[in-house]
């Protein structure tokens, strides 16, 4: 997922003769970034009918890629200006002047439990939701990384060695449960914390944890506070009850 997405990488410096052309197809590609992207919107059919399985999913992959190309295009613009100001005579890099690609979602859409349109708009909130907050956190990170090469690379000595590209997350993956995007698979998550990937095999691991076993004796002999009896809650009802008397004929008094 995302794997069109690159580092800004090495770049060469224009020439008198071609700072023209160069200036001109730099100008040209600002326009594009700038351009408004209009939402895509969800297939309408007559009636109470569901629209066909085929134009969905075809709404769905519009959608994934409306919100690529948006963040795509802001943060480029954003690198762009930041990267003249450090290189104001210096080409573009491929990773700055090159839009991706359409591509699909990498896991499938399961129409079969949809049997209205009030289901059916569920899920293209959700969509909406996913896809965005998805685009959002992979491009910030891509421009944070980003920007920090620019200036690091701006800022070195020339005679000092190149610095390399930072590393910027290419996957993400929706966990169900938590209802949240992360960078790993469930998988990858327990194998970089050298646990089995099957739930017995962690349940296993963790029964024979001797400090794990210890810090849960501990936690369960702490003790806990005594519940009152209901005569001790009784008790203090009456008390209430006595003092909202007093007060009453305190009043009465006046």
């Amino acid at each position: 997922l995302f794997s069109f997405m690159s580092s800004v990488g090495e770049v060469g410096v224009v020439d008198d003769s071609v700072a023209a052309t160069v200036s001109a197809q730099d100008k040209e590609f600002d326009e594009i970034l700038a351009e408004p992207l209009p939402v895509p919107k969800p297939p309408v059919v007559e009636g109470e009918e569901l629209p066909p399985v085929e134009q969905i999913k075809e709404y769905r992959m519009k959608l994934y890629n409306y919100y690529i190309q948006y963040y795509a295009r802001f943060y480029m613009s954003q690198l762009r200006t930041i990267y003249r100001q450090y290189n104001p005579k210096t080409m573009y890099p491929t990773a700055l002047s090159t839009l991706p690609e359409a591509s699909a979602p990498a896991d499938e859409l399961d129409l079969s439990p949809v049997t209205n349109n009030d289901q059916l708009d569920a899920i293209y909130k959700q969509l909406h939701f996913a896809f965005n907050f998805q685009a959002s956190q992979v491009y910030q990170k891509w421009f944070s990384d980003q920007q920090n090469w620019i200036i690091q690379t701006a800022t070195q000595p020339k005679d000092s060695a190149p610095a390399e590209p930072a590393s910027y997350t290419s996957k993400a993956y929706f966990n169900a449960r938590t209802q949240r995007f992360q960078a790993q698979t469930s998988e990858e998550h327990w194998a970089s914390q050298g646990l089995a990937l099957d739930r017995e095999g962690r349940q296993m691991a963790a029964f024979f944890d001797v400090e794990a076993y210890q810090e849960s004796q501990r936690n369960y002999k702490k003790k806990k506070q005594p519940k009152q009896s209901a005569k001790y809650w009784k008790k203090k009802k009456e008390e209430r009850k006595r003092r909202k008397l007093l007060e009453f004929v305190k009043d009465d008094d006046y």
